[in-house]
């Protein structure tokens, strides 16, 4: 498909695949984030995680609004730790709180 296209076709076509694939991420964390509000009307939630400007602190928010809700749980430190493993862990971006 992109063998007819000249190279800088081909560079705007890769530019506009990788947005589109970095949207769905950012997608993915908002629903995560958005899972940790308990209400119907999320566009507060939508207009918290928008106002951040940096992926960094997008998962400093998403953490901390996590981490609130597996407290309420019983089984909080099990789940913690799955949180912990899969996520933090997982991205290697910062590290979780002690």
């Amino acid at each position: 498909m992109t063998d007819d296209l000249s190279e800088s076709d081909k560079l705007a076509f890769a530019t506009g695949y990788c947005i589109f694939s970095w949207a769905k991420v950012e997608v993915a964390l908002y629903a995560l984030f958005s899972s940790a509000f308990n209400t119907v009307d999320l566009v507060p939630a939508l207009a918290v995680w928008d106002s951040i400007q940096t992926f960094h602190n997008k998962l400093k928010a998403l953490d901390a609004a996590i981490r609130s809700v597996l407290s309420l749980h019983t089984d909080y430190k099990e789940l913690l730790e799955i949180w912990n493993e899969v996520v933090i862990s997982g991205l290697g971006v910062f590290q979780a709180p002690q």
